[in-house]
């Protein structure tokens, strides 16, 4: 899901958020990747985003996606600034972490799909 709104300085807004039932299979890591690609071809240079000291897991997002930290904040219930440039690097970067977690989650996917087939028994089939 994602929440997208136009600030009065004329920026734009996205929040993302994973179902918990889905997290830690590289669905956030390949939708902020893919956004942040398409921004890139439409004209963005550099993103910002703002990140709550206490969401270890954004943070972690963040810093795996190549974004430095711009504005440190020291208490945990307030934000901190992160940058991501449009470089090449970062481009190659994003377009291996998107490769990869989609291989991840295919593979998921498929040990789900096998897991599936062995509970179901020949005679629940009849």
């Amino acid at each position: 899901m994602f929440i997208s709104r136009l600030s009065q300085n004329n920026t734009r807004g996205i929040s993302y958020a994973i179902d918990k039932d889905h997290r830690g299979q590289n669905f956030g890591s390949i939708m902020v990747a893919e956004s942040i690609l398409h921004l890139w071809e439409t004209g963005t240079e550099h993103i910002d985003i703002y990140v709550r000291n206490d969401n270890k897991s954004s943070i972690g997002l963040a810093k795996k996606l190549g974004f430095k930290i711009a504005q440190k904040s020291e208490n945990e219930k307030e934000t901190s600034k992160y940058i991501l440039e449009k470089t090449k690097e970062n481009q190659e970067l994003l377009e291996s972490i998107i490769q990869q977690s989609k291989l991840h989650t295919k593979e998921i996917s498929q040990e789900s799909e096998n897991q599936l087939r062995q509970s179901i028994s020949p005679k629940t089939l009849r």
